[in-house]
């Protein structure tokens, strides 16, 4: 599948992306939420972890982000807050994730 390069402007709340996967499909799309990166997956999510969006990282995200600058403890950003830009996926049980190309945190 491919999708858009073009990403609305204005960011959405997972709840919204969530409603409106079936429409946006593998077009890129913008979500602002809380972030958070664990050993075991990552996540973004609106307040009090509900709704959740499983995430993972596009090759063009890792190239332009290193762990330790934008996870690690001597990360420049204050806050969970991010928007995210990229595109849903399917895993092969089904289930619906976020493939990101870019973030940026709030400060």
């Amino acid at each position: 599948m491919s999708h858009s390069d073009q990403a609305p402007a204005t960011p959405i709340s997972v709840g919204e992306a969530l409603k409106e996967a079936d429409t946006i499909g593998s077009n890129s799309i913008r979500v602002k939420g809380h972030f958070w990166w664990g050993k075991e997956g990552s996540m973004i999510y609106d307040d009090h972890y509900k709704p959740i969006l499983l995430v993972d990282y596009t090759n063009a995200f890792c190239a332009k982000h290193s762990y330790a600058a934008t996870f690690g403890p001597d990360s420049e950003h204050k806050s969970d807050i991010a928007t995210v830009i990229g595109h849903f996926e399917h895993e092969q049980n089904g289930k619906l994730y976020l493939m990101i190309d870019d973030i940026a945190f709030e400060s």
